[in-house]
């Protein structure tokens, strides 16, 4: 049996999608993951960052988007 503890996406997924629900996706991995104690994982291009990043306060995208950053 394999036990998988994390979610991963590559940025297909975000293409063409409005950035009011590129933020609510983001958000609703962050709590999930929280909660179930695992990673979400996905590649994401800098312009659709910096739509996230124009939809949530200040320490949100700190809290969600930058300190959950591990590579670049």
């Amino acid at each position: 049996m394999t036990n998988f503890e994390f979610l991963f996406h590559d940025s297909r997924l975000l293409a063409n999608m409005d950035p009011r629900q590129r933020t609510m996706l983001y958000r609703v991995a962050y709590d999930l993951c929280k909660e179930n104690n695992f990673q979400y994982i996905t590649t994401i291009n800098e312009d659709a960052l910096n739509t996230i990043k124009a939809t949530m306060e200040t320490e949100e995208y700190q809290e969600i988007i930058d300190k959950g950053i591990i590579l670049t």
